[in-house]
């Protein structure tokens, strides 16, 4: 399966300081499945796609929530985009991790991961509203 970011997700824990227009994370890694009703990976690029983004405005970051080297506050970007709060937390607007929560992005956006998705299909409309906003704000980048 080809994914459509410009490159695999990061591991954060080795990246350098760098700018992108938009950041999508997620805790851990998207797991790979012949089985669509499992295919985190395969959903999450279906989104992607759905949202006609262009690969080179955005990154995607994956990290491990129980590793503390992971520094998330190295990435800057004008629009993050945090996947797998939950629903409880995307009503309060909660981060996932709390102590990622100062990365230097000027707007954050909350959706589900697409495991809560795959796991809850009734939760892919809300999603879907969650990534047309996205779309909207993307229209609204600096170039």
């Amino acid at each position: 399966m080809t994914a459509l970011a410009p490159s695999p997700p990061t591991d954060v824990s080795h990246s350098a300081t760098k700018q992108v227009p938009l950041l999508f994370v997620l805790p851990g890694a998207l797991q790979e499945s012949p089985d669509p009703a499992l295919d985190e990976h395969g959903l999450f690029n279906k989104m992607l796609q759905a949202m006609k983004l262009d690969p080179t405005t955005y990154q995607v970051v994956t990290f491990d929530r129980n590793a503390n080297s992971v520094i998330l506050s190295s990435i800057s970007c004008d629009l993050l985009v945090e996947m797998g709060v939950g629903p409880r937390g995307i009503e309060r607007g909660i981060w996932l991790a709390p102590e990622f929560a100062p990365v230097n992005c000027h707007k954050v956006l909350f959706t589900f991961h697409p495991s809560e998705l795959l796991q809850s299909p009734s939760l892919k409309r809300q999603a879907w509203e969650h990534l047309q906003l996205v779309m909207q704000e993307v229209k609204h980048l600096p170039p």
